[in-house]
């Protein structure tokens, strides 16, 4: 998890505080008929993401470039470092929540 935060922190901090987000990455983001307009160097919504080329992007990948399956109808653009999170909290909660072995030491 430590080093998907410090991916996603050292990217967000390098691009003016936000997480940098590609055009063509935003495209397929936008719903088809919708009248979203986004601009390049604006924030994209009110979410945490700012609309860069790959070529003004400080570490661009480190920025949101993956995206889900286009047969997945959920719309979402994210990080390399939201994927060690990710894998870093299923780690965790798998860890925490396999059995206990209780060993009992003998004394002689």
């Amino acid at each position: 998890m430590g080093i998907g935060l410090l991916c996603n922190f050292i990217v967000i901090i390098l691009n003016g505080g936000f997480m940098p987000l590609m055009p063509e990455i935003a495209e397929k983001l936008v719903v088809p008929g919708s009248n979203i307009i986004l601009e390049l160097g604006e924030r994209v919504g009110l979410g945490k993401d700012i609309l860069l080329r790959k070529e003004d992007t400080i570490l661009w990948f480190l920025g949101d470039i993956f995206t889900l399956p286009s047969w997945i109808n959920y719309r979402v653009a994210f990080s390399i470092g939201d994927i060690f999170i990710a894998v870093g909290v299923f780690r965790l909660f798998w860890t925490l929540g396999r059995p206990h072995i209780k060993t009992e030491e003998i004394s002689p």
